[in-house]
């Protein structure tokens, strides 16, 4: 299974399109940059990925995670596998005296279409300032949460939507939280940009989407 998005940019200049995605359940995940690419005006950008490719992996960040802070991934992430019979969905972070890594990870029963990161006491919150853990579509973290010693993070892969906008975060940059009103703005922040951001409408059987950024910096579906 694949998805695709194509934009094209009318906008009158320039841009940074990305995508992101968003935990609908309203969770304490911070939407990560996931995909962005640069296009001039009448130019496009094309994104494709595997909606199914989930992976569970940690990572640093220069500070405790907020918006504009950067997550860098800290080992490969373990492919893991929501909603299959059996299949892997809980990754375990430890620490020891050369710092954080991934354990085996397994199954658990009592979960289904949820993935979960563990960690244990083998750090202490001053130790996890800078750790992260993250959730991955394919090779690109995409929601991530601040480490901490003796907790269970959980990911609702059911509620996970995805988002168009026009930004200058880069890639892997935890954005601002999207509000819950119903306009779904973002909050300002110092320096950069994001416009307001669009769901991507994938309907039954939809996998193939096309949409045109206007001068008004909406991105309209063609």
């Amino acid at each position: 299974m694949a998805y695709s998005v194509q934009v094209i940019n009318n906008s009158g200049a320039a841009q940074y399109i990305a995508i992101f995605l968003a935990d609908a359940s309203g969770g304490n995940e911070s939407s990560l940059v996931w995909m962005v690419n640069g296009t001039n005006n009448g130019g496009g950008v094309s994104f494709s990925w595997d909606p199914t490719d989930f992976r569970l992996g940690w990572g640093s960040t220069p500070q405790p995670l907020d918006t504009n802070v950067l997550f860098t991934t800290g080992q490969p992430p373990v492919a893991v596998f929501p909603s299959t019979l059996g299949g892997y969905n809980v990754l375990p972070v430890q620490h020891n005296q050369y710092g954080f890594s991934s354990g085996n990870p397994y199954n658990k029963s009592s979960i289904f279409n949820k993935l979960e990161i563990t960690t244990d006491s083998s750090f202490t919150v001053s130790d996890a300032a800078n750790m992260a853990v993250a959730l991955y579509v394919e090779q690109y973290p995409a929601l991530a949460m601040q480490g901490a010693p003796n907790t269970f993070y959980y990911f609702d892969v059911a509620q996970i939507s995805w988002y168009l906008t026009v930004t200058d975060f880069a890639q892997g940059v935890a954005l601002p939280r999207m509000s819950n009103s119903s306009n779904s703005r973002f909050f300002s922040v110092s320096g950069s940009s994001m416009s307001t951001p669009v769901k991507i409408a994938f309907g039954s059987g939809s996998t193939d989407l096309k949409y045109m950024l206007n001068g008004n910096l909406n991105f309209l579906q063609i």
